[in-house]
């Protein structure tokens, strides 16, 4: 299940892998606060035993835009917020969160069980984690290798055989 704001989601990537991939997604779009509060509200109603994750991008964006007030978006993101944990709680799924910008009141970031980071750089995003080790940046159509990524590689034992 996958819970977009702000476009995240593309059918187009989806579909141009499998078919059966797109077949099994289920994707609702939110615009407003108010039909992202509701869409997480009645999320319940279309979970099933197949159902194995939940993907929220970008869950504070609506909430911190100031399509409305302040102390409106923290309640209504915290509502949301508990209605995904009890989720959580009550059907064992994984869920995938990013964040956006930070609502004020809410600690989402203490919650996690993994974290990644992502700070943009002059050579691409730099993506770093607990247990993530970036090992190349991609950039447009070119590739930054990492020292990491070098060390991280095996090299094989060739045999030469000298010419007789």
């Amino acid at each position: 299940m996958w819970i977009d704001t702000g476009n995240e989601s593309s059918t187009y990537a989806l579909s141009a892998q499998k078919t059966e991939i797109l077949d099994k997604v289920k994707i609702a779009r939110a615009f407003t606060p108010f039909q992202h509060h509701t869409l997480i509200q009645n999320l319940e109603e279309t979970i099933e035993d197949k159902t194995e994750i939940l993907v929220i991008p970008n869950i504070d964006m609506m909430y911190s835009n100031g399509q409305i007030n302040e102390w409106e978006a923290e309640e209504l993101f915290k509502e949301s917020w508990n209605k995904i944990k009890e989720i959580k709680q009550n059907y064992n799924i994984k869920i995938l969160v990013s964040t956006v910008n930070s609502v004020p009141g809410l600690k989402i970031k203490s919650e996690a069980n993994h974290r990644i980071e992502i700070q943009e750089t002059e050579q691409g995003d730099r993506y770093e984690g607990d247990k993530f080790q970036q090992n190349a940046y991609r950039r447009r159509n070119s590739l930054q290798t990492t020292l990491s990524a070098w060390q991280n590689m095996k090299t094989e034992k060739i045999a030469v055989k000298p010419e007789v």
